[in-house]
């Protein structure tokens, strides 16, 4: 379940936000009740029961209506989530056995990530919860970050077709290529030379350290 987690198409920082989900590390009002940093452990939200994280993430009221209106209801509605780990492990298998279902994952954790901020919003700041804008929200970062995954994929492929492949010299020839670097504030350089045979094994090598005046020089 972990490798199906770190691998998911997801920011890492909320492939780490559920991992703390799962693990029961996240600062719900149960879990600070219980490490005595809370008076009692109940949802400072819709106070009809203990916040625990399954509480606040699937079963809180203003949260049922936010996953209903979601479209992504099936994976939390429809299942009697007692315990994260187990639902995440379901979801995981559940999603990525099809192709088609893979970008879900990332979405429902987008989801629940845009949950746990309203939760702290509406907590620290006396707000009320905003089911529509968190849905619109979680949408909107999951387009955003698979965009940028396939930006840089693109990205990557276009530079490692640019990239100058070294290529073998014909039988019984002997290719040489040299290279340098200079630092202009106190005139050194230093290069290095190589000698390879048409298999690509080195015949002979040679570096070493020259005073120039300039990185055209070194060059050269």
């Amino acid at each position: 379940m972990w490798t199906s987690l770190w691998n998911s198409l997801i920011a890492p920082k909320i492939r780490l936000f559920m991992w703390k989900a799962a693990c029961n590390w996240l600062a719900c009002k149960a879990n600070l009740f219980r490490r005595k940093c809370a008076p009692n452990p109940m949802c400072p939200i819709c106070a009809s029961a203990s916040e625990t994280i399954e509480h606040m993430l699937f079963h809180c009221p203003w949260v049922k209506a936010m996953w209903f209106g979601s479209g992504k209801a099936f994976w939390v509605l429809q299942k009697d989530i007692v315990a994260v780990d187990k639902w995440l492990e379901d979801l995981l298998c559940g999603c990525l056995s099809k192709e088609s279902e893979r970008e879900d994952v990332g979405l429902i954790f987008q989801i629940c990530w845009a949950i746990w901020k309203d939760r702290n919003r509406c907590v620290f700041n006396d707000k009320n919860p905003r089911p529509e804008v968190v849905i619109e929200q979680a949408r909107g970062a999951n387009v955003d970050y698979l965009q940028t995954v396939c930006d840089k994929m693109q990205m990557d492929s276009t530079i490692r077709s640019r990239v100058e492949r070294w290529s073998l010299p014909p039988p019984s020839v002997l290719k040489i290529n040299c290279d340098g670097v200079f630092k202009s504030s106190c005139s050194l350089a230093a290069f290095g030379i190589i000698a390879r045979d048409s298999g690509g094994s080195a015949h002979d090598w040679r570096s070493g350290r020259v005073m120039v005046s300039s990185a055209l020089m070194i060059e050269a």
